[in-house]
This record gives structure tokens, C-alpha cells and sequence, in this order.
């Protein structure tokens, strides 16, 4: 994407590449192919690749994330290669382990942005200005847990909250 349309497309959400979530300190405004990279610069090595829809796929990644193991999901449009959102999902656990996990990045999250969430079907969302953030606990067919926490920009983050990221 040029810098051009970049800061056209800036310019209309309201929200500079600057203003964007960050995870690992990476910006969302990023295109997929600069995020991938910086990404493997922090220890983060891909798994695979998910196709989902005609223009929306992910890529998946396996490292550390607040010093645990965990996979790290890119949802992003195949036709712009812009991020859509990014999940976290730590190590499946117990459920008991993973409501520990969740509360532990609740209260990171309300320590780093200083605010308190809200409670929706999908999880604890922190609304922003420039995006959300979501953190919640999920099972998987085997009676398995994770701890999760999902970075959306705008103004992606509308769908997400309303649909789940494992409808797209």
C-alpha cells in the first residue's frame, strides 16, 4: 500500500499508523508483510497458514507472550493485506488455570490503558479510541482452556465485537 493511500486511509478512519493497538510493540497498522517481519525479529515462529474466507486468512505463530507459551493468530485481508485483528491464545490448560491467565492480562491491560472494561457475550472488551481489545477465556472440544486476548483496530473492531473473530 502506498504512503499516499496510507495516509488517505488515515486521514478518513481518523486514526494515524502511530495512534494504532500495538502487540510486541508492533504497530496494527502495519501491512501483513512488515508485521510478519518485525514479528520474527521478537522470537515468534510461523506454524501455518489458515485460509478462512475468499479475503480474509490468517497466519499462525508460535513463542512467548508475558513470558508464556502461547500462539499468536493474524487475521488480515488477503486483497490489501491490512490487519483485521490479532488473537493471542495462551498454552490450553484447566479451566481454572486459564480464568488465573485471563485475569492476569485483565489486569495488565487495566494497568496499562488505565481504564476498566466492559462485559459483553464475547468477553471483557476495553474500547478505545483507536481500536479494542478483548480478553476471555476459551474450551475446546477436548475439555481444554486458554486464556485469549484479541486486538482489533477500527474499523474492524465493530464486526468483532458483534460476530466473534471465529465467525470470519
Amino acid at each position: 500500500m502506498g504512503l499516499i493511500f496510507q495516509s488517505i486511509k488515515d486521514k478518513f478512519s481518523g486514526v494515524s499508523k502511530d495512534d494504532r493497538l500495538k502487540v510486541q510493540g508492533i504497530s496494527l497498522g502495519e501491512n501483513i508483510d512488515t508485521f510478519e517481519t518485525q514479528l520474527q525479529s521478537r522470537g515468534w515462529v510461523k506454524d501455518s497458514d489458515i485460509p478462512k474466507s475468499m479475503n480474509l486468512v490468517a497466519k499462525v505463530y508460535n513463542g512467548k507472550f508475558n513470558g508464556k507459551k502461547a500462539d499468536l493468530i493474524i487475521y488480515y485481508n488477503l486483497v490489501l493485506r491490512n490487519i483485521q485483528f490479532v488473537a493471542i491464545s495462551y498454552e490450553r490448560t484447566s479451566k481454572d488455570e486459564a480464568t488465573r491467565q485471563n485475569q492476569e492480562n485483565l489486569d495488565k491491560v487495566m494497568d496499562t490503558y488505565g481504564m476498566n472494561s466492559q462485559q459483553f457475550p464475547i468477553g471483557s472488551v476495553f474500547e478505545m479510541k483507536h481500536g479494542r481489545i478483548v480478553c476471555k477465556v476459551e474450551s475446546d472440544d477436548n475439555g481444554k482452556y486458554a486464556a485469549v486476548i484479541v486486538y482489533t483496530n477500527n474499523p474492524n473492531n465493530d464486526r468483532y465485537v458483534e460476530r466473534g473473530y471465529s465467525e470470519f
